[in-house]
């Protein structure tokens, strides 16, 4: 099962959509910001979140790490978040964090150098980057995880 969160008016075909309000499409309601999330621990192989993350009230940390809750051995983390030196990153008034550059993302891979053990040293979850590439304009990262363990 997938699971996409934030579905907004956009929900896929072949996944559970959550949104913070009821659109056509969503089958479950829920604040992303009140942990835990109303799923079962390794009850998906992917979950998408595409400018989600940056709406949060939760830091980036705690949503990966909800994330890595949610996913079964070898699943998959795909999101979008805006890049700190997006020149729109400060226009949108619901937009809680204002970006995050793509060295971030190296805490949560334990093979990505020094950030890297210093995500171990902090106690998340190993993951596995796959990708992290700029999408058009520069204004954003696309960023695709595995989950590594149990």
């Amino acid at each position: 099962m997938k699971l996409q969160l934030g579905a907004g008016d956009r929900p896929r075909q072949g996944y559970l959509n959550s949104d913070i309000i009821k659109l056509p499409g969503i089958q479950v309601v829920h604040d992303l910001n009140v942990l835990p999330w109303p799923w079962e621990d390794g009850a998906f192989e992917e979950v998408l979140a595409l400018a989600v993350f940056e709406h949060l009230w939760l830091r980036l940390d705690t949503s990966v790490e909800e994330c890595w809750r949610l996913l079964k051995p070898d699943g998959l983390l795909i999101f979008k978040v805006p890049d700190h030196n997006s020149p729109t990153v400060a226009d949108d008034p619901q937009h809680i964090h204002r970006g995050w550059s793509n060295r971030t993302f190296d805490f949560f891979d334990p093979t990505r150098g020094e950030y890297g053990k210093r995500g171990q040293m902090y106690g998340y979850h190993p993951w596995a980057i796959l990708s992290v590439t700029g999408t058009a304009g520069g204004n954003s990262w696309m960023v695709r995880m595995r989950k590594v363990g149990q």
